[in-house]
């Protein structure tokens, strides 16, 4: 069998999203799909703005072999460049099973803040006519069907053994709590709320530890946390690294006792405990912090994970230092790196959309 993956390019090989494709693809692969990834320039501005203009790419450059089975696009919004590319494929290739990965599902609240009305209207016109060409949805949430179309629910998965193993460090011996969150940050990452957290905890009588925030990564909103940062004296307590990786990254994630997980996704309607980076905590083993209702299949390593109220509310820092200490002298990155390989693991995750592709041979 053999499977197109369609992609917007990504500027940074290590960034979370190419990290995700290149896992995909190496599942499909170990399934004996064969796979190739076709990256895309998106379109220049002034092309996007025609009345007929697409949103994401050049539909007619792709190029399809009359041989492939599966064109599997990851969805980058509707319009009638799009519609018309998937009307020319399944008349050439009457056979081809052509599936779409919606990364977020709803997004029109997220949508409605970052585009213009014109990219908004064009989607919902013309993702109507998605049922008519697309055979199945592959969706991170739990709905049965997008558009019309049928999804295949599946889990972010990562390779874990890619991911190096966090070395454990006895938080007894030190007075600092070291919270990490390793991201390209935007509003609905939510890391406000934590600031927001330590603020208050800093003013209070109650200091006990003294608790270090991390944050990894660059990103649309960072400046706007520095300057939180500043106005409200936190200089001591918070560290901007920018983007890391390789050991630099690894030695960042070994001082961390704990990660921070998604906080503000209720801000855009996404209440799926699903983000990548919940799986790389599990695959580094490092406890973490999420807004997400933990489902059932992960009560195994429940105790490692706090959850936190899905609202605007500051995160309460004395619970969280509770939490830390409630797992110092269990051996939590073995138990959460064993887990991850049953639940999360790549090979795992993709098992759903090989299992349906396979019953089309």
């Amino acid at each position: 069998m053999k499977l197109v993956y369609i992609s917007a390019k990504e500027n940074s090989k290590y960034s979370g999203v190419y990290r995700k494709i290149k896992c995909q693809i190496e599942g499909l692969s170990r399934a004996g799909i064969e796979t190739e990834l076709i990256e895309c320039d998106e379109m220049p501005r002034w092309k996007k703005a025609l009345p007929f203009g697409s949103r994401s790419f050049d539909w007619n450059k792709i190029e399809i072999a009359d041989n492939v089975d599966v064109i599997y696009v990851r969805y980058q919004l509707c319009d009638f460049q799009f519609i018309r590319a998937l009307r020319k494929w399944k008349k050439r290739i009457p056979n081809v099973h052509i599936i779409l990965e919606i990364p977020t599902y709803p997004y029109l609240k997220e949508l409605q803040e970052m585009s213009n009305a014109l990219t908004i209207f064009r989607d919902q016109l013309y993702s109507r006519f998605l049922h008519l060409y697309v055979e199945r949805m592959v969706t991170y949430t739990a709905h049965s069907s997008i558009y019309k179309v049928k999804t295949i629910p599946m889990v972010n998965g990562i390779d874990v053994e890619k991911v190096k193993k966090k070395n454990k460090k006895p938080l007894e011996n030190s007075n600092n709590v070291n919270v990490i969150a390793v991201a390209r940050v935007n509003f609905s990452h939510g890391y406000d709320r934590f600031l927001a957290g330590l603020k208050e905890y800093y003013e209070s009588s109650c200091k006990n530890k003294n608790v270090i925030f991390h944050l990894v990564g660059d990103g649309e909103i960072v400046s706007q946390l520095k300057q939180y940062v500043n106005e409200n004296d936190l200089g001591d307590y918070v560290i901007f690294y920018g983007y890391k990786s390789g050991k630099e990254l690894d030695d960042l994630y070994d001082m961390a006792d704990v990660g921070l997980d998604v906080l503000g996704g209720h801000r855009k309607g996404d209440l799926w405990f699903g983000t990548l980076k919940s799986r790389e905590y599990l695959s580094k083993g490092l406890p973490f912090i999420t807004e997400y209702e933990v489902p059932e299949e992960v009560k195994d390593v429940e105790k490692y994970i706090l959850k936190v109220p899905s609202d605007e509310s500051a995160i309460n820092i004395e619970t969280v230092i509770k939490f830390v200490e409630s797992y110092q002298k269990l051996d939590y990155s073995t138990d959460m790196r064993t887990f991850a390989k049953r639940y999360c693991d790549v090979s795992i995750v993709m098992k759903p959309l090989v299992e349906y592709l396979k019953k089309t041979e």
